[in-house]
């Protein structure tokens, strides 16, 4: 938990001192920091199996829904998965749950969780998420090894796989076949790079690279870019190497306990995708419920919440 006010604070400091460029945009950010930190918090404190359950359900709602709504609903905009905009922050809200069901179907036995899970999965194939895609299968096998359960793990893989054929996967295997898919962001991180370097220690600021990247850009494609698309070389620019170590060092806090208790894994799995993608830089509302996951997990590996964090016949 320190890590993440230390990351609050650190946006003070930069407000107090003057190094910011855009004051408004940082105290933003520094209100958004503390907010997680309440919520990390509030789930070491408070979260249990239920609340971990229910979020896995709500999860699952979600992709129900999303998946109704782009075959049902005319004249949705390209990459918008109901109710997110954005579909790469769709994939990652649901591959942050999805270890929840993988861990009950495979140490616990319930084929249903397995079922949703495929069902999960599915739903990020569609969403036509390169990475969110990949690292969602990828949690299949990584469950199934830790809770030492491959065969379930094969089950719930071949589910996925008929799933997947029941929504499609063709745009997806379309977006995989683009030259060079990552140029953009690739020229992003770079410009990105560029901008830590200029302020390696204090950084521009909190919540101020849509403002500075301009003069770093290296194309101009005529769009907006809002954001790095790579959370951790924004957090680096922004508040430079202090800011970067106090996000590896939460990163690393949570590491043993997210993989004790498996479940936890999509912890992991979302930072793994803030490598090309920006979820804790817009909607504020992931931010703070992953935290509060963050939170319940911490729980888990001090305190062993009931009927999640322990194995079967622990």
């Amino acid at each position: 938990m320190w890590a993440v006010i230390a990351i609050a604070v650190w946006g003070g400091v930069q407000l107090a001192l003057g190094t910011t460029v855009y004051a408004w945009a940082t105290e933003i950010r520094v209100a958004e920091w503390v907010l997680r930190a309440g919520a990390l918090y509030a789930g070491w404190k408070w979260a249990g199996e239920r609340f971990v359950q229910v979020a896995y359900l709500v999860g699952f709602a979600v992709s129900v829904a999303a998946v109704m709504a782009h075959f049902l609903v005319p004249g949705l905009p390209e990459g918008t998965m109901w109710p997110f905009a954005y579909h790469n922050q769709f994939a990652a809200f649901e591959h942050l749950l999805i270890p929840v069901g993988l861990w009950m179907a495979f140490a616990r036995g319930r084929v249903g969780w397995g079922l949703m899970s495929a069902w999960m999965i599915a739903s990020v194939v569609l969403a036509n998420s390169r990475a969110g895609a990949v690292i969602a299968l990828a949690e299949v096998p990584l469950v199934a090894l830790l809770c030492g359960r491959l065969r379930r793990g094969l089950a719930v893989a071949a589910a996925a796989m008929l799933f997947t054929g029941v929504v499609g996967w063709e745009r997806l295997v379309e977006k995989f076949g683009y030259e060079n898919p990552y140029g953009a962001r690739w020229e992003l991180l770079l410009s990105t790079v560029d901008m830590g370097k200029e302020r390696p220690w204090m950084g521009w600021g909190l919540g101020t690279w849509a403002a500075v990247y301009p003069a770093y850009a290296r194309f101009d494609d005529g769009l907006y870019d809002n954001q790095a698309h790579n959370d951790w070389a924004q957090w680096g620019a922004e508040g430079g190497v202090p800011l970067l170590g106090m996000m590896v060092w939460f990163a690393a806090m949570v590491a043993r306990p997210a993989l004790r208790t498996v479940w936890g894994l999509g912890l992991l799995t979302v930072l793994v995708h803030c490598l090309l993608e920006y979820h804790f830089q817009q909607r504020a509302a992931f931010g703070y419920f992953y935290f509060a996951m963050a939170g319940a997990v911490l729980s888990g590996y001090g305190k062993s919440v009931p009927g999640l964090a322990a194995k079967d016949g622990d």
